[in-house]
């Protein structure tokens, strides 16, 4: 099941490259400052740890840690509390990231706050908000046009706690409105604090595999909406080997799908590619190559 999404990753990638200009200039590339989406699930916000400094790596940890998604509108909502425990974290954790594909994709920044003391510090102020182009693959010569939104936090603290949320919406059109996703239920540190929601309308199913865990959601379906939730408390730490290899995912986790069968994503994907003709002999030979050596799969 996991090389099920890597597969769908990795053609919608190459396939996204293609149509970018035909999106362009859909999206809005400066960040907005707007209330909380209302359909999100309202936890009570973690202001309280368990979790020692000595238990944590880099000089912070996660309090709480949200994650929302709305299959209809294509909204991800994101909401978490982190704790500065050394300077090594005030040096290292003071800045906030937002990547965003400005094609298809708004930027939505809901509050940053840092908590001194018990007392709320606002830090949004969209005029200090840096917008650049990273342009991450520029050395394999691929180009997505991604923005970040950058949020330096100025005069931070040891014992501070960082609050910050954030709704990115917008759905990438080479997806045919089909949701699919993943997510963690461990992480490297230990974490107070888990939520992940999904909101989907009722005759959309959601599919979801389980990873290296056996929680499954609690579901709740009124108002011809489903709802899928996990919600954690005091996450242990997850070590993982500095030798593991990058593509190989350590944590506990659940993948998500609105597709059914190999079937459906065959169907979806082949539209795509018509109008490109057959390949060239030297392609087709290569082709045939690899399909005596592997197989059709």
């Amino acid at each position: 099941m996991k090389h099920f999404y890597w597969r769908i990753f990795t053609v919608a990638f190459f396939v996204i490259c293609s149509i970018t200009e035909q999106v362009q200039g859909q999206g809005n590339k400066k960040p907005t400052l707007t209330p909380e989406p209302t359909w999100i699930k309202q936890v009570l916000h973690r202001t309280s740890t368990t979790i020692a400094p000595k238990e944590v790596n880099d000089g912070y940890h996660f309090l709480q840690r949200v994650l929302q998604w709305n299959v209809a509108k294509g909204e991800v909502y994101y909401h978490n509390t982190y704790k500065l425990t050394t300077d090594e974290g005030v040096q290292n954790s003071s800045e906030l990231k937002f990547s965003y594909d400005p094609n298809f994709e708004k930027l939505q920044l809901h509050k940053v706050i840092v908590w001194r003391n018990g007392q709320p510090l606002n830090k949004l102020d969209l005029k200090k908000v840096k917008v650049v182009q990273r342009e991450q693959g520029m050395e394999q010569k691929i180009f997505d046009e991604s923005l970040t939104a950058i949020i330096f936090l100025e005069d931070t603290r040891v014992g501070d706690l960082i609050e910050y949320a954030a709704t990115i919406t917008g759905k990438n059109p080479v997806f045919n409105d089909k949701f699919f996703n993943s997510f963690n239920l461990q992480f490297y540190d230990p974490v107070d604090e888990l939520l992940v929601h999904v909101v989907a309308p009722e005759h959309r199913k959601i599919n979801y595999k389980l990873y290296k865990t056996e929680q499954k959601p609690v579901v709740e379906t009124q108002q011809g909406f489903t709802t899928y939730t996990w919600h954690n408390q005091n996450l242990p730490a997850t070590p993982v080997d500095e030798e593991v290899p990058a593509w190989f995912d350590a944590y506990p986790g659940v993948y998500l799908s609105e597709f059914d069968t190999w079937e459906q994503v065959a169907a979806w994907a082949l539209p795509l590619y018509s109008g490109y003709g057959n390949p060239g002999k030297a392609l087709q030979a290569r082709i045939d190559s690899i399909r005596n050596e592997h197989g059709s799969d």
